[in-house]
């Protein structure tokens, strides 16, 4: 199936009444921003970058069932819906995605991650650390960051952020938990000018890597 199938399928299981869908298709378009720049660090391709993609737009589905418990929610939804058109394994490692991009980072304990294989884990783990970043850019729901901007070094990762006044870099730092786990590296957040983020893209092949499935 194609990846604009795939993607038509997860948006009408949102539902007309997704009041989040704004938020969700930001959050979705951040993750695949972060996902393509750090190509080079997590040297996935193009079935993960869709798996990241699905999960981002249903990150917050489960609002629908739960408030404070709504990324567990979101991942028995997405692991149930037989309309997602993937294999069940495959949707528990899209519903543990959603799942972590909130609350405690993965365990040996958690519903369904136990049962999973090592590389699997380590797949839902990169994926998870790459949405939670992704969400907390857009922390207040109001889409204030435009575009964005990797700079890996040694053992920091610097993100470069471009919007409109009123981001919260202390919320955006607070998401980055699982990222500094699974990638060995401090995050450090800052806000640039337009021409330093286009600077950064532009010296990089690293953005253009999956554009063709964008």
């Amino acid at each position: 199936m194609k990846t604009a199938a795939i993607l038509e399928n997860a948006i009408e299981l949102c539902g007309e009444d997704y009041f989040e869908h704004r938020h969700a298709r930001r959050v979705a378009k951040l993750s695949l921003k972060l996902f393509d720049c750090l190509g080079p660090l997590h040297r996935m391709g193009n079935s993960e970058r869709i798996w990241l993609r699905v999960a981002s737009l249903l990150h917050d589905v489960g609002k629908s069932v739960s408030g404070e418990y709504h990324h567990k929610a979101s991942r028995d939804i997405i692991v149930k819906q037989a309309d997602l058109p993937f294999r069940k394994r495959v949707r528990k490692i899209i519903g543990l995605v959603a799942r972590y991009h909130r609350g405690a980072l993965p365990d040996d304990s958690h519903k369904y991650y136990s049962g999973l294989k090592d590389d699997e884990k380590q797949c839902v783990k990169v994926l998870a650390a790459i949405l939670r970043l992704a969400d907390g850019l857009d922390a207040g729901h109001e889409g204030l960051v435009t575009d964005l901007a990797c700079e890996v070094q040694r053992k920091r990762m610097v993100l470069y952020i471009l919007g409109r006044d009123g981001i919260d870099l202390r919320k955006v730092v607070k998401k980055a938990d699982l990222f500094e786990q699974v990638f060995g590296c401090e995050v450090e957040v800052r806000t640039a000018a337009a021409r330093k983020v286009r600077d950064i893209n532009l010296d990089s092949s690293r953005s253009r890597m999956y554009a063709d499935a964008a």
